[in-house]
């Protein structure tokens, strides 16, 4: 029976073939192959998020399109749209979530056919006929070549690996059969699989035995002559070890078992406490099972502490049985100030391997070749725990197919040929959770849930941090978690308390900075100062105040130092521990003054571009020359596309700058707030940037101008997301302090807006014709344009028909003249407006579906939902009932991203209004009273009409 509790998964995903979707059964329309290409991309990261950097470099590879970010957007909205149909406002679903400025797709590993092949190959016993039935099951799970018709690099490289993993199951299932005695059944497959792939040794040597085995003694050598002729035609090789070995084998008319030595056991033990990382561990399980016809590296790199030796450790363990021969470790000490020689650790192993100490070679290299004859011919296993470089790691593989070896390192500089880098990462919260609640108890981390959680937090879930947080409180079972969270949240102090017996996280990253010359040192630290989140390599510079290329090559020998860590194509990133030890070295060896001009430099920065931005997305505005331009030169955006891209982009670093910056110079903080704010695109966006103007307003006392400014942002987020009451007091302070004519002409412009909003057009009209008068007298043609079109819907809605007909006719004639499409999108928006509440919806459509064609090429999502509301009520006063209704669907679905109640409570009155014509009281009655709610909490004046509609239709 099912579980009620836990309901079976609906969603089901393909990617082993073409990629497909289905809900119960029943294929979905993903559309077209780029909108796949994004699915398949999150779907193959077992739930961890995608930067929209990645996803962009996933689906269009070096060079995507100019608008790769806005389709990206759009192929996220649409995938939600399909997989979570039911999502609202109050429900917003759980499986294509939005993380910082990209994505993660939330569902089950058994729901995607290739997380499920893996895990089948990774689940195979060492039992021929177990591990036949396992690799049938994952075998038969493909249809045809692995995310067909899919384009991108990510895609590709996927296709290959994929494609090499079903192969490489097919070798085993080859092995498996034979070692099962079902010789004739074997032969024709391995003689199709390889001429499908003649490059595969390992399948001519089970062809090999297939045959000899079958009494086919010619034939089996036949084939050794014909897979010796394609490697030397197609490689320029001999035949390697095993063909050769398996050649003798028949011509001396039997096979031999190989000769064998000592079978060593030098894991240390599994963590006992190992959870998470099922998806690292499966990957890694599917490399060491691979481990057939070449010798096959799996290489661990991450921050010192993220678990990448227990992560080792765990998957060695699971896969010892396919390593009959042994297990080979050594800690290379690659981190301390004196690595192993390497020369030492193959003294080690010989001796494991039987070699005596008489026997042992002087020399590195000729121990390295004592070492890989010993290890020819078997199935061994190598764990090579925090190394150094590539040449402490190189004398240390095994040199014949049937070995694997597992590398830990910190460095990014080492490489092995053909090895699989494997980036470990530290825990998300409920992994460190579930560490915690292992080391401590499930029901003590149950007892004080929150605080669990602020102490995975503060450890930044980094496992050994956790470790040391969770030894110290088994040792005192009667202390509060909430007690070591609470101090583990002073920057000051967290590196004294994460501490305990030998284990301590500030050595770990001590070793590594205390390597750094000076010059990537000083980097190291001051790059932390402004706490931003992962930079450019232009941001470093500006924090650096070093040259962009010399600032790069810092950044990207901390990122070879493990101390910092790439973010897709081009940003670094601190994790949270890290930058907290960098800024208290920065304390002990930089001035106040270096730190204070870190920050100032970073603040000066970001205002020149967001200036340079707003010079052009709003070319016509009086803002640009009504702020003080910093000296720094900002980023150089060349167009309209680069400005929005940049911000887009940059939305995070642009918080943290005026955050960071707001104690050493709040008035820089406010400047980068005021001429950031109308360039926001959604109202979400508009009240992250609450808390730093109420603090700067804080700072400000005594500088009206921009006190009076930050007033206006403050108001500015509520038209969509609060009352249009508390956003009217606001502005009225704002007007009455403002000590510029920039300034009140906003504040103005901004009152006659909320009053309109709030169903007072004779009080509106005033401050409207106050704020176009001003901005004539500025020279803000752009924004006297969109003051004229908001005179015109007050007009309109003081019933004066006539005269807010010429007044936004003339607005769209200057609007056409200017030739900014943003502008005209406006006018045309207030245009469509005025006509539909002068009666006249067949011109309102017209005009609205002009402005929705502008505000979609400029991936405006915000005015796309406002428009799509005003076309359902177009709609609705010609009567078209379902048009009505699907439109405002469709802007209810945009309204669900943003948040933006008032197109919610809009869209709701024209579905509500259209579903009673068509019969559906019910659903109806639910669509009114929830826009009923929306709009009266926000102060709107069709907030009237909904409740007079609903009196009527009570009677």
């Amino acid at each position: 029976m099912p579980d009620a509790a836990n309901p079976p998964f609906p969603l089901s995903f393909r990617v082993l073939g073409e990629v497909r979707a289905e809900r119960d059964g029943r294929e979905l329309p993903l559309g077209p192959p780029q909108r796949r290409a994004v699915l398949a991309a999150l779907l193959l990261r077992g739930g961890r998020s995608a930067s929209a950097g990645e996803l962009v470099d996933a689906v269009w590879g070096e060079r995507p399109p100019p608008r790769a970010l806005g389709a990206l957007r759009t192929h996220a909205f649409q995938l939600r749209a399909v997989l979570e149909p039911g999502r609202s406002a109050r429900s917003p679903g759980e499986l294509l979530v939005s993380v910082g400025d990209g994505y993660a797709l939330r569902v089950p590993g058994a729901a995607v056919d290739a997380r499920r092949f893996e895990d089948l190959l990774a689940a195979a016993s060492a039992d021929p006929a177990g591990a036949a039935e396992t690799l049938r099951a994952a075998l038969d799970l493909w249809t045809g070549t692995a995310l067909a018709g899919i384009p991108g690099p990510f895609a590709e490289r996927e296709r290959d690996r994929l494609a090499e993993l079903r192969s490489t199951a097919r070798e085993e299932l080859f092995a498996c059969e034979l070692e099962l005695g079902r010789t004739v059944d074997v032969v024709a497959g391995l003689r199709a699989f390889v001429a499908e792939h003649p490059l595969r040794e390992r399948a001519w040597a089970l062809l090999m035995l297939a045959l000899h085995r079958a009494g086919r003694q010619a034939e089996a050598l036949d084939a050794y002559a014909e897979a010796r002729r394609v490697l030397v035609a197609e490689l320029g090789i001999e035949p390697g070890p095993e063909l050769a070995a398996r050649h003798a084998q028949v011509l001396a008319g039997e096979p031999a078992a190989p000769v064998r030595g000592p079978v060593p056991a030098q894991l240390p033990a599994d963590p006992a406490d190992f959870t998470g990382r099922a998806r690292l561990t499966a990957e890694l399980g599917a490399v060491l099972g691979s481990a057939h016809d070449a010798v096959r590296v799996g290489v661990l790199t991450g921050l010192g502490g993220a678990g990448k030796t227990a992560l080792a450790l765990h998957a060695a363990h699971a896969a010892r049985p396919g390593f009959p021969d042994g297990q080979l470790y050594a800690d290379l000490r690659g981190a301390e100030a004196e690595p192993v020689d390497a020369g030492a650790v193959l003294t080690g192993f010989l001796h494991a391997l039987g070699v005596g100490d008489g026997a042992v070679p002087d020399g590195v290299a000729e121990r390295a070749a004592r070492y890989r004859s010993r290890l020819a011919g078997r199935r061994m296993l190598v764990v090579l725990d925090n190394a150094a470089d590539s040449a402490q790691v190189r004398p240390l593989l095994p040199g014949a197919p049937g070995c694997a070896v597992l590398v830990t390192t910190r460095s990014r500089t080492l490489t092995v040929p053909g090895a699989r880098y494997f980036e470990v990462p530290e825990f998300d919260a409920d992994e460190g959770l579930a560490l915690l609640a292992a080391i401590l108890g499930a029901d003590r981390v149950a007892a004080e849930p929150d605080a669990a959680r602020d102490l995975v937090t503060a450890c930044g879930g980094l496992p050994l941090a956790i470790r040391i947080v969770a030894g110290r409180l088994v040792t005192r079972p009667s202390r509060p978690l909430s007690a070591l969270a609470a101090r583990l949240r002073d920057e000051r102090q967290r590196f004294d308390e994460l501490r305990h017996g030998e284990l301590a996280v500030e050595p770990v990253f001590r070793v590594g900075s205390a390597a750094l010359e000076p010059e990537a040192a000083r980097a190291f630290r001051l790059l932390a100062v402004p706490d931003l989140p992962p930079v450019t390599a232009a941001t470093a510079a500006v924090v650096l105040d070093r040259a962009e290329d010399v600032a790069e090559g810092l950044a990207e020998r901390l990122v070879d130092a493990g101390l910092v860590e790439p973010v897709g194509p081009d940003r670094y990133r601190y994790h949270d521990l890290v930058a907290a030890f960098a800024r208290r070295e920065s304390a002990r060896a930089d001035t106040a003054a270096e730190r204070e001009a870190a920050v100032r430099r970073v603040a000066d920065h970001v205002l020149a571009t967001v200036l340079t931005a707003a010079a052009h997305l709003a070319p016509g505005s009086a803002l640009v020359r009504h702020l003080d331009r910093p000296s720094a030169p900002g980023v150089p955006l060349a167009d309209a596309a680069e400005a929005r891209a940049w911000l887009d982009a940059e939305h995070r670093l642009l918080l943290a700058a005026v955050t960071r910056v707001m104690d050493v110079a709040p008035a820089t903080a406010a400047d980068v707030l005021w001429a950031w704010s109308p360039l926001i695109v959604g109202t979400a966006g508009h009240r992250e940037l609450e808390p730093p103007a109420e603090r700067a307003l804080e700072l400000l006392r005594g500088d009206d101008r921009r006190a009076a400014r930050m007033l206006r942002l403050l108001a500015a987020p509520h038209y969509g997301s609060d009352s249009f009451a508390r956003a009217e007091k606001l502005l009225r302070e704002s007007l009455r302090r403002a000590g510029d004519g920039y300034t009140a002409a906003v504040a103005a412009r901004d009152l006659g807006v909320v009053l309109l909003a709030g169903g007072d057009p004779a009080g509106a009209l005033p401050p409207l014709l106050r704020a176009r008068e001003l901005f004539t007298e500025l020279g803000g043609d752009a924004d006297r344009i969109l003051l004229h079109s908001h005179v015109a819907r007050a007009r309109a809605e003081l019933d004066r028909a006539a005269e807010a007909e010429a007044t936004v006719s003339d607005a769209l004639e200057q609007a056409r003249e200017l030739g900014q499409d943003g502008t005209l999108a406006h006018v045309l928006y207030q245009a469509g407006c005025v006509a539909l509440r002068s009666g006249h919806p067949g011109l309102a459509q017209r005009r609205l579906r002009y402005a929705l064609a502008r505000y979609s090429h400029a991936d405006d999502l915000r005015w796309q939902g406002l428009v799509l509301a005003r076309l359902a009520h177009c709609a609705l006063a010609e009567d078209r009932a379902d048009e009505a209704v699907a439109t405002a669907d469709r802007a209810l679905a945009i309204e669900r991203e943003l948040g933006d109640g008032y197109c919610r409570g809009l869209a709701l009155t024209a579905r509500g209004r259209a579903r009673w014509r068509l019969g559906d009281a019910p659903a109806a009655r639910a669509d009114l009273h929830a826009a009923l709610d929306v709009l009266r909490r926000r102060g709107a004046a069709e907030a009237a009409g909904v409740a007079a509609f609903l009196d009527e239709i009570r009677r």
